[in-house]
C-alpha cells in the first residue's frame, strides 16, 4: 500500500511540474502578447502622426495651388501695360488710355529686357541669361 501512495506521490510530483511549465509557458506567452500589442500601439502612434504630417503638406500644397490659381486667374482677368509718365517707367494692371498690351507675361519681361530693366524671379534676374 505504501508503495502506491509513493507511486502516487512521484506521479502528483510530475503533474506539478508540468502545470509548472505550462504556467511559464502561459506567462512567456502573455508577456509576449503585451510586447506585441505595446509594438502594435507604437507603431499606430507613429502611423497616426506620419498621417497628420502627410495631411498638413497636403494642406499646405492646396493652399499654394489655391494662390496659384487665383493669381491666375488675375493675370487672366487683366492686361499688362507698361506706362510711360513723364520718363518714369512703370507697369499697371488693367486697361489704360495709350499703354502698350503685351499678351502675356514673357512678352512683356522680354520688352522690360531690352530696355534695360531687371526683373527678378526667385532671387534670379531673368534678364542676365
Amino acid at each position: 500500500m505504501v508503495e502506491k501512495y509513493e507511486a502516487l506521490v512521484c506521479y502528483l510530483e510530475k503533474v506539478h511540474l508540468k502545470l509548472k511549465e505550462a504556467r511559464t509557458k502561459t506567462s512567456n506567452i502573455h508577456h509576449r502578447l503585451e510586447e506585441g500589442e505595446a509594438r502594435a500601439r507604437e507603431i499606430e502612434v507613429k502611423l497616426s502622426v506620419e498621417l497628420n504630417l502627410s495631411k498638413s503638406q497636403m494642406d499646405e500644397r492646396e493652399r499654394q495651388m489655391v494662390i496659384l490659381s487665383m493669381e491666375n486667374e488675375v493675370l487672366k482677368s487683366t492686361a499688362v501695360h507698361a506706362n510711360d509718365r513723364g520718363g518714369e517707367e512703370g507697369i499697371s494692371f488693367g486697361q489704360s488710355s495709350g499703354a502698350t498690351l503685351y499678351k502675356n507675361c514673357q512678352e512683356f519681361i522680354e520688352e522690360m529686357c531690352r530696355h534695360g530693366s531687371s526683373f527678378y524671379v526667385d532671387g534670379f534676374d531673368v534678364c542676365q541669361e
